[in-house]
Formats: structure tokens, sequence, C-alpha cells
């Protein structure tokens, strides 16, 4: 055979096996059809089915429950002094006030406008008093009467071991003056944990440093306190010789609404004249038989009156009672 009949006989060859491969490939192609088909028609099956299954999930699904309304805030409760339109005198500390009496124990100034009053328990058995006093004078009585109003928050530690004073049990913690030397509002907490208030005025009747007056009354204000928790304390004083008035507020609810008795000394009385407002805050008692702490802050004394209350600033003096 010669080279060319070789080379024909190998072409030949290849044709035949390109052929065969045309063909396998030509079968498979028609196979993968069928397979791609079938697929397809399974899946169409499948989407369908996926579709008719949500429905009924979703048929026997009760609805989301509607979301619940936002409570509405509670309204801000009205302040007791908002017709008191005299921009209020507000102490943020010991030195913002005129005098600190101090007798026994001591008055410090603690972070966020705290005060802390403090008075060792023991000792002697007079009188013992640990305050701060703010005061104006008037132009002879012209003030008076006239409305004031106090605004504090209150707090006994744990630790404090309430006084017994008086006989009655009660020891002064604020006091409202508008003369001397007596008071004539007394803020009070009692030895069983009770706060309360002594309301008095009038013409003093035999006065030899008793403070005798025409009228005096107390009044329990609160169950026992819970130590350690701070308290909003509201009292508001129209002072007259006759026809005054006491109200307080503990944490926004009224506790006492007096009207109609005197709540100051009468203005010519020769022994007991009106001629000072005087405002007290820190213990004042007599028995002690523990340390008696108490703290206060964010302090507001609003003035019915135009003058407004211009509190004397002079350096801040210890010393006992005039």
């Amino acid at each position: 055979m010669g080279a060319k009949d070789r080379q024909i006989a190998e072409l030949e060859a290849k044709v035949a096996r390109r052929g065969e491969t045309i063909a396998g490939l030509r079968s498979a192609t028609a196979t993968l059809r069928i397979v791609v088909a079938n697929l397809q028609d399974d899946l169409d099956f499948c989407q369908t089915e996926l579709v008719a299954v949500r429905a009924e999930l979703a048929a026997c699904q009760e609805p989301p429950p509607e979301p619940e309304p936002e409570p509405e805030p509670e309204p801000e409760p009205e302040s007791p002094f908002a017709d008191l339109t005299v921009r209020p005198w507000r102490p943020t500390s010991r030195d913002d006030w005129s005098q600190a009496l101090i007798e026994d124990g001591s008055i410090i100034d603690l972070p966020d406008g705290v005060v802390e009053f403090k008075v060792p328990g023991g000792g002697k058995t007079d009188q013992r008093r640990c305050e701060l006093q703010a005061h104006r004078d008037s132009d002879g009585g012209s003030d008076i009467p006239g409305e004031i109003a106090y605004e504090y928050e209150l707090l006994i530690p744990p630790s404090s071991v309430l006084p017994t004073s008086r006989a009655d049990g009660w020891t002064s913690i604020s006091q409202k003056h508008t003369n001397q030397p007596c008071f004539t509002g007394a803020f009070q907490i009692h030895k069983d944990g009770y706060l309360g208030v002594t309301v008095k005025g009038g013409k003093t009747s035999n006065f030899s440093g008793s403070c005798d007056q025409a009228y005096e009354e107390d009044f329990i204000l609160s169950d026992p306190i819970t130590y350690g928790r701070w308290f909003l304390i509201q009292e508001r004083y129209r002072w007259h010789e006759s026809d005054g008035s006491c109200e307080i507020w503990i944490d926004g609810t009224q506790r006492l609404d007096l009207h109609g008795v005197p709540t100051c000394g009468v203005h010519n009385d020769p022994q007991y004249p009106a001629t000072r407002q005087k405002f007290r805050l820190g213990p004042y008692g007599f028995v002690y038989p523990g340390e008696f702490t108490m703290q206060i802050r964010n302090v507001r004394v609003y003035a019915g009156f135009t003058a407004g209350l211009d509190f004397a600033r002079a350096a801040l003096t210890e010393q006992e009672d005039e």
C-alpha cells in the first residue's frame, strides 16, 4: 500500500470516530433535554403546591394583634403656688442662707445641692438647734398680711435615730416666723415617724418667753415615713393676726387646708410685733437618744406680694437665736 492509500485510510478512520462522537453527543443531548423537561415539570408542580400550602396556612392563622397604643403621659400636677408669680428664692448651698443657728451638731454641703444637718446623740437635754435661717424685715408690717409658700425635699437617712424632744414626741424640722421669738408655723417629725405641723398666732398672753398665743393647734399629716427616700414638702401660709391660712402638701397630695385662724402675731403687740419674716430649716429639739441626720434639697420660697422676699444675704454667721 502506498503512502496515499495509508493517508486516506487514516482520515476515513478519523471521520468514522468523529461521526460516532457526534452521534453519541446528539443522543446525550436528547436525553438531557428529556431530563431538563422533567425537572422543569417537577419545579412547576412544587411551586404550585407551595403557593397552595401558603394560602392554606394564612387562612388558618389569626391576624396579628394590633400594637398597643402608647400610654399618654400623666399630666404634671398643677403647682399649688402657680398664682404666686414673684420669682422664688432658690438657695443651693449653706452659704446662700442668712444665718446658721448651731447649738449642737453640724451643717454641711453635699453634692447635687444637698444640705445635711446632723445632731449627735446624748449630751445636753435642753434646747438644741441646728438650723439655717433666711429673713427679711418688713416696713412696719405693710407686707403682713401676705402670702409666702415654702417648698423643699426632705430625706431622713436609715441610720438616723429620731429625737423624742417635747413631751408629746414632736421635734421641729422647719420653722416659719413672722416675728420674734416664737414660730407661727412649725413642720415637725414625731418620734414614731409621723410628719405634722403646729400652727399658732394671735396676741400673746402673759408673755414671759413661753410663746403663749391666742391660737395654737397641732395636726398629723402622714403615716410613719419611709427612711432613705425623698419627700416633697410644700407649705403655703397667709400671714394674718386673725384670718390667716395654712395649706400643706406632701408628695403632691394636700394634707392640710386650714383657713380663718391667726397665723402671726398682732402688729401692734408691744411684746410680739410682727415685723420680720423668717424661714428656718433644720432640727430644733431637746432629747436626742442617738445621732439624728436630715437632708434637704431643691428649696424654693415664693412670695405673694410685689416686693418679693429679698432675704438678707449678709456673711453667713453661726450664733444662737436672738
